[in-house]
Order: C-alpha cells, then sequence, then structure tokens
C-alpha cells in the first residue's frame, strides 16, 4: 500500500462549496487507487453537504474514475474522512489531479490547507455530482491536508516448485500404463504332465495380494479349459494395476480338492 499527498493537519480553511479542489501525483504503473482522504468540517450544520472524490488525467483534465459519496460532515473540530472507489482504477506512470467535489448548502464545507507552500488545483462555480469532463483547473499556492491511498502494483511473478508426491492405489505404485483387460492364460497340467483338455465345471479363487491370505478377492465357477488344455479366463479390472501379481487357486469345482492348480504370476494385462 502506498499514500500520496498530504497526511499531515493544521493550517487554514479552504471552501468547498460547488468546487473541486485538488492535487497533483505520479503514481508508479499498475498502482490501483482505493481511496482518497481529507481533513474537513462544515462551518453552519452537520451533515449538510454532499462530496465524493474525483479523478482526472493532469495534463488533459480528462475524467477517470470517482468514488462514493458522503454526506456526514461534522461541525468542529476537523477530522478525517475517506472516499472509497466501489471500481477502483488502475492507473499509469502519469501525472494524475485526484480531489473532492462538493456540492453547494447552507454554509460551507471546509478543507483544512497549509496556504503558504506547495500547488493545489480547484475548478468553481461548478453543478454537483456532475462532473466536468474535461477539468479545466486553476492553481494556487497551498498544500491541501488531503491523500490518495493506493494498493501497490503486483510487478513480479513467484514461481511454486512443488514437491512431486508417490501415488499409489490400494497401497500399491500406480503406473503410467492403462489396460482395458485382465486374464489368466495357462496350461493347465495333471500330475502326469498332460495337457487336461475340455474340461468343465472349475471354479477359481484369486487373491491380488499374491498369497492366499484371508477370503479371495475374487470367486468364479464354470469355467473351462479348452482341447489344448488352456485356460482363457477373464477377471474384472477393478482393484488391479498393470502388471500386478496375483495368486490363483483353480479347483475341479467340488470341495474335496481332488484336481487343482495353483500359482503365484502375473496374468496378462492388455
Amino acid at each position: 500500500m502506498a499514500t500520496h499527498g498530504n497526511t499531515g493537519s493544521g493550517g487554514s480553511d479552504q471552501n468547498m462549496e460547488t468546487r473541486i479542489r485538488a492535487f497533483e501525483f505520479t503514481p508508479a504503473n499498475g498502482e490501483i487507487l482505493t481511496s482518497v482522504t481529507a481533513r474537513l468540517l462544515e462551518s453552519e450544520e452537520a451533515n449538510d453537504h454532499t462530496l465524493k472524490a474525483v479523478l482526472f488525467v493532469a495534463s488533459t483534465g480528462a475524467f477517470v474514475a470517482e468514488s462514493s459519496t458522503r454526506q456526514d460532515i461534522q461541525l468542529t473540530p476537523y477530522a478525517a474522512y475517506e472516499f472509497t472507489f466501489s471500481s477502483p482504477p488502475t492507473l499509469s506512470n502519469i501525472a494524475y489531479r485526484v480531489g473532492l467535489y462538493c456540492n453547494g448548502a447552507d454554509g460551507q464545507v471546509n478543507i483544512e490547507c497549509d496556504n503558504t507552500t506547495g500547488t493545489m488545483y480547484s475548478q468553481s462555480g461548478l453543478t454537483f455530482p456532475t462532473v466536468p469532463d474535461p477539468a479545466s483547473f486553476s492553481s494556487f499556492t497551498g498544500t491541501l491536508r488531503m491523500f490518495a491511498t493506493t494498493t501497490d502494483p503486483g510487478g513480479g511473478s513467484t514461481t511454486v516448485s512443488p514437491a512431486q508426491a508417490a501415488l499409489t492405489l490400494s497401497g500399491r505404485a500406480a503406473t503410467v500404463n492403462s489396460f482395458s483387460a485382465v486374464a489368466i492364460r495357462e496350461v493347465l497340467i495333471n500330475e502326469a504332465g498332460s495337457p487336461i483338455a475340455n474340461r468343465t465345471g472349475i471354479s477359481l479363487h484369486v487373491w491380488y495380494s499374491a498369497r492366499p491370505d484371508g477370503t479371495p478377492d475374487l470367486s468364479l465357477s464354470a469355467l473351462t479349459t479348452d482341447a489344448d488344455g488352456t485356460a482363457s479366463w477373464s477377471l474384472p479390472t477393478g482393484g488391479l494395476v498393470f502388471n500386478q501379481t496375483i495368486f490363483y487357486v483353480a479347483t475341479d469345482g467340488g470341495d474335496s480338492l481332488s484336481e487343482y492348480t495353483c500359482a503365484s504370476m502375473i496374468p496378462t494385462y492388455t
């Protein structure tokens, strides 16, 4: 945040009635004008006048922006009143004139001013709330007890380098490989080493942990082998990651396990 203008107090009175009183400042490029603060008082009756802050380009008098209005100025003593911009303008690195614009009413509103040094600007005979565009200022010796508040320009950049996280699925490291089908493709053989061809009614139990611990993660039934004794059993892909090792037990379908085969293996991922 930055301030431009005079933040002091004390001095003489300058009448604000039906005129704009302003000062000149040059911000950094990109500053945003958020408010104007001035030391004011009503001379006869509190809450009588309406004022607003106005902003112009110094070189051309072109109108830029205005604040919300206030009608709560009190009698003596002088006090600071802030005028905020509902749509704060973004400024360039050029000279601006910013000030307060007051309507006409009973008595007058005064702004505190040091009349011995500095330069202030004024345009009188105006009809509030119409803002002159362009403004036509006259200059006078003096320093208004008024300042503008801006937010600093975002003149830099921040580079964020997040640490790479380890992604896991069900406690296992994920891979970049994708697949849409998983199958056990094995030639089942008997004790004599011959393929078990055209077998039906085979039951299959699968553990995804690669060890037969606890209840199987998957159980299938009524499976078969072909004429060469080859099993080609599709497994659901859910819960598996690419090239994950499984453990399976294939039986003849009965509880006796009179014929069975088992293995810890990597099924075919496609």
